[in-house]
Formats: C-alpha cells, structure tokens, sequence
C-alpha cells in the first residue's frame, strides 16, 4: 500500500474567527469525512465537533474589536481521520468548560462526539486541538463463548521448535490476529482497535505498528506482540498486546517473540523500547525480565477491567495495573537530568537498575520563567478512560495551568490522569512538588520518550486498587510497589 495514500494533509483552510464563515467551513468537514467513508451519522458527528471548537475560538479567543484568525486542517492519518483547529487567539482557559452545560471543550468529550481529543500549546504559534476519528470499518464477527467460569480448561499443547514460526506480520494476518486476541480476551482488551482488521492494516503500512507473529502450519496464529511508534523515524518504541492463545502457554513464546522484536528494532537503529506488564497474572512480567528488560515503575489503573481466559483466580472488576519496563538496545546518549530533590534516590537507583548513564544534577527555583510561556499537550484515550498530560515548555503560570487542566479531566469522569515531566529541564525538579500537592503521585521514568528521559507522575479519579491484588514478581518491582503507595498514601 502506498503509506502516502494514509497519511496525508487533505485540505488547510484559514478563515476569519466569524461566524458567518462558519457553516461554510464545517461543511467541508462532513464532505471530507463522507468521502473518507463515514456515514451520514458519524460525518454529522466530527462536523458539530468541529462547529463547537471554533465556536468557542470565536466566542473567546478574540476581543470584540480584534480581527483574528482560524486554521481549520484536514489530516489523514493511519486508520483515523483528524481535524485540527489553530488560532493565535487568547490561551485558552479551562474554567470556560467547567460548567455541565457548557459549550466548550468540555463537551466534546462529554457527548463523545469523536474517539479522541488532543490539546496542543503551540507557544507563540498559539494552540491546536486536534479532533480525531476513527475511520470506519467492520469489526470482527466471532462467536460468544461460554462464561469463563463455566468453561472447562483446555489441555495445554506443548511444542517443539519446528512446530511454530516466529516472523513479521504482514496485512494479510490482520484478521487472524484479531482472532488471537479474542480468544486470550473474549472481547474485553482495552485497545478497540484490535477488534477493526482495516484499522490495524493501516497501522501497519503506515510505520506506526509493528508486530512480531506466532504461527502454526497451518497458518494459525497463536501468538502475537507488537510495537508501537510515534512515527515512523521515532527512537523508542513502546511494546504490548503480548498474547498468546491459553492452550499454547507454557511454551516460553512471548520472551521469544519478544527477541525477535528487538532485534528488528536493533536494525532500525532504535535505542530502547519499553512496556507495561499487567499486575494480574506475572506471565508477562517474568517474560520481560528473562530478556533482560528493567523496571522502571509501575502505572496504576492503566487499563479497564479485562477478562484472562484460564487465569481464573485473577480475574475481577478493578482496572488493572502494569509494571513499567525498559529495555536497552543500541548505546544512549549520556544525558544531564534533574530529578526533584525528593525522588533524587530513586530515580538514581532505577538508572542503575536498567544500566544508564545519567548525571544527576540540582536545580534551584528557576529565574526569569516567562508568565505564558508553558506549554502542555493533552492526550485524551476515552475508550480505556485514561488521560496523558505532557508538558513542554514551563512557565510560570505551569502550576495553575495543570490545576485547570486535571480538574477538567476529573469532571469528564477519566479514570487515571498521567503527567510526563521532562527531566532534561531544571524546572522539572522544582515545580515536581507543587504538582504533587494536587494529588499526582510518582508512578516511574521512561527514558528517551520526550527528546530526552520522563518523569511521570500519576492520579487516580476516585478509583481505589487493592494492593493485595497486585501480582509483582521481582524484589526490585516490589520496592517500586512500596514506594510508589507510600507516595500515594501521602497525597490521599
């Protein structure tokens, strides 16, 4: 497939922030998204999107005597159709969409009118938000199993190197790989696009996915892993949906899936990838560790409840948690970092633990932190309600902005707000405890995600996860348990 065919910009408009343009312009949404292949409803749908946010631009961005502007940008991306929104008009401030009835950003996410909301600071570019849309298409028809509970345990089949070959997926696989995660998940894994062969067709011809294979004579795949990227060129890459069809475990095919994929990573020229192991079973945990993977932290209430097929005895209502890995695969570059005072230890002992070098450095209250210069992204997952808040530039207003901003997201019901600090800036060892006093926690690091390592905190939207359930394997991941929930405990 021809990758500019799926990722491309369609249409680039600038019009005056008035609202006599506007039925004109969202109009040329819904003709776009019609001839991407939505239907009527769903067209109708990212066309009133579109209508609110620019109708809040105009409404708010610009004084009455003030002539401005808007970009409206059509963009094809693999397996989504994003319409993104620029002005140069006043920073745009949450409390305008704290109120139920509002009609501002607030409420494109509280009547779910597109699959993701991004908001971008642009500093003096000025702000984007991006409206994506999943592109259509049909989702996979299987059959409704029994209740797991019920269903009696499947003899496990043991195999023999001969017996099973490990490669790349190509597009033709896309299905059966849909009918591998079924049948580890049933129809409860977080990542709804498993479930849209045609999503993950264009995923995979656009360098976004990678995925490594387990397959039988007879074309059966039993066993899947993949890797996800920013774009194509990124230098990290983030591993999961580690699955492998139960009759088939116990087979060890996961640590060697998994250094089938690192070496493919290593030809790339990558430098790391990391991955989340779930707490409710230690499979995938145990598989990281044998490969040489690290822990780097341990994210709480990552995903929705899931069921395990054959893994009865963890199988429950509460979201589920993950261990953070990291993996090293060429040399890293030797970077200053400024951990905050107060996670200096153990930060330093997580660099040792996966082999790092760093020099820790101390940093004092910054001078001279322009009043709005801070810029934070926001990246909105409602499908597993959880959120990430990534800050760019500090300013001195950084404080307040990400208090605006987790309340924003507290009313929309997410469930688990993530915040990734830069450790590559001073600021970041200053400001980390003023975001704590607003309930965020320490979660974990994850090196070179940002042009750079992150610090990444995390809340819990009044959401409790039973310790005790946690399944963690290793002594260095339980000391991360520890201190991550007398943290935690803290700031509750």
């Amino acid at each position: 497939m021809d990758i500019s065919a799926i990722d491309k910009e369609i249409a680039r408009v600038r019009f005056l922030a008035e609202k006599k343009y506007l039925t004109a312009i969202v109009n040329l949404v819904n003709q776009i998204a019609r001839n991407e292949g939505f239907a009527a409803a769903a067209a109708g749908k990212l066309e009133l999107a579109a209508e609110e946010a620019c109708l809040n631009i105009i409404d708010h961005a610009y004084g009455p005597d003030e002539q401005g502007h808007i970009e409206l940008i059509c963009q094809r991306k693999p397996g989504e159709l994003i319409i993104a929104i620029q002005d140069k008009g006043l920073p745009f401030d949450f409390r305008l969409v704290e109120g139920v009835n509002s009609t501002g950003l607030g409420s494109l996410l509280m009547k779910a009118l597109v699959d993701q909301v991004r908001f971008l600071n642009l500093g003096s570019e000025g702000k984007r938000l991006e409206l994506v849309k999943r592109l259509p298409g049909e989702h996979i028809t299987l059959p409704v199993e029994k209740d797991i509970e019920a269903e009696p345990v499947q003899e496990v089949i043991q195999l023999q190197p001969g017996d099973y070959t490990i490669r790349l997926m190509t597009e033709n696989d896309v299905l059966k790989m849909s009918q591998c995660i079924y049948h580890a998940y049933g129809y409860t894994y977080g990542w709804e696009f498993v479930y849209y062969p045609e999503r993950m067709k264009e995923m995979l011809n656009g360098g976004m996915l990678t995925s490594v294979v387990t397959e039988l004579p007879d074309q059966t795949i039993i066993g899947h892993l993949a890797m996800l990227t920013d774009a194509p060129e990124a230098r990290v890459g983030e591993t999961g949906m580690a699955v492998v069809v139960p009759r088939y475990r116990k087979n060890s095919l996961f640590p060697i899936m998994k250094k089938y994929m690192i070496e493919v990573a290593r030809q790339r020229g990558m430098l790391g990838i990391f991955s989340e192991a779930i707490t409710a079973h230690p499979f995938s945990q145990k598989g990281n560790i044998s490969i040489g993977a690290r822990e780097t932290g341990i994210l709480l209430g990552l995903m929705p409840p899931m069921q395990f097929k054959k893994v009865r005895e963890n199988i429950g209502s509460d979201r589920v948690s993950a261990v953070l890995y990291y993996l090293r695969i060429n040399p890293h570059p030797i970077r200053r970092v400024y951990p905050p005072a107060h996670h200096r230890t153990i930060i330093s002992r997580i660099y040792q633990h996966i082999g790092l070098d760093r020099e820790l450095a101390e940093s004092h209250k910054p001078k001279d932190l322009n009043q709005s210069s801070a810029r934070v992204n926001i990246d909105i997952k409602p499908e597993i309600c959880i959120a990430y808040l990534r800050i760019v530039e500090y300013g001195e207003d950084i404080t307040g902005i990400i208090r605006l901003r987790l309340r924003e997201l507290c009313l929309r019901k997410l469930d688990t707000i993530y915040l990734d600090l830069p450790l590559s800036k001073p600021e970041t060892a200053f400001f980390c405890a003023s975001f704590e006093q607003e309930g965020f926690f320490f979660a974990g690091l994850i090196p070179e995600l940002q042009e750079g390592d992150v610090l990444r905190l995390q809340y819990l939207n009044n959401i409790l996860i039973d310790r005790d359930k946690l399944d963690v394997c290793s002594e260095f991941g339980q000391q991360l348990l520890d201190y991550i929930y007398s943290n935690h405990n803290r700031r509750s």
